[in-house]
């Protein structure tokens, strides 16, 4: 069953996925909820957006849920990317790469049926959590969009509500920059980029100079959020 999981995977992905390799321990297997590991993978743009990949990375972990691999219709229930390195774009109404992908994850993840009620001819996907470990981002034409030792928890998709989250990252060139984020994003819809939670940004200039911001952030990522803010100068 594994051609299928990986083909059920990349539809309901909603891009392209190529696949390097394919690995199942036997004691995963026997699990009721099996696990793959996929290497060297390259997942595509989502439509209206460059031909380029827009994550590639070294590993791609997921559970399927066993009974839906014997139904020939791999109910895939987790997904963890290690160590990608991801491009963002804009498309031509503003909205990144990023954004249309996770926003059709939500969607087909709200979509999904529970396994007694799926037809046996259509695969679903119902993320848990979606985990990003030891990522690097980079955004094309922005002065400080280089950032490396990503990691990106989201939980509570399928759910018509905000997605927890914990996120850091690490500034990339000649700055010395690290964000911390605690709180909620979404639901997205359109270009909105919904956020709420606590924002700790610790910025080195250079010198003897540190700036630490600690930000009660609140708004929408794509336009305007705010909150109230400390900021100490060392």
């Amino acid at each position: 069953g594994k051609d299928k999981i990986v083909a059920a995977l990349g539809e309901q992905l909603g891009v392209s996925l190529h696949v390097g390799s394919i690995d199942a321990s036997l004691p995963k297997v026997l699990s009721m909820t099996p696990a793959l590991s996929l290497g060297q993978i390259e997942l595509g743009n989502p439509p209206g957006f460059s031909a380029a990949p827009m994550v590639v990375a070294e590993q791609i972990n997921t559970r399927v849920e066993l009974g839906s691999i014997f139904a020939g219709a791999p109910r895939i229930i987790a997904l963890e990317i290690l160590k990608p390195v991801v491009s963002i774009e804009k498309n031509a109404a503003g909205r990144t790469n990023l954004q249309v992908f996770v926003d059709g994850l939500s969607k087909k993840a709200g979509e999904a049926k529970p396994a007694a009620q799926a037809k046996p001819d259509a695969s679903s996907l119902a993320i848990e959590n979606l985990l990003v470990a030891g990522g690097s981002l980079k955004m094309a034409g922005e002065p400080l969009g280089s950032w490396g030792d990503i990691n990106l928890k989201l939980n509570g998709f399928g759910k018509p509500r905000q997605l927890k989250a914990v996120a850091s990252a690490v500034m990339i060139g000649g700055h010395q920059a690290r964000i911390d984020f605690v709180g909620g994003m979404g639901p997205f819809a359109g270009p909105a980029m919904p956020v709420d939670g606590k924002l700790k940004v610790g910025f080195a200039t250079g010198g003897k100079t540190h700036l630490d911001l600690d930000v009660a952030l609140k708004g929408d990522l794509s336009a305007t959020a705010e909150g109230p803010t400390k900021l100490v100068v060392t």
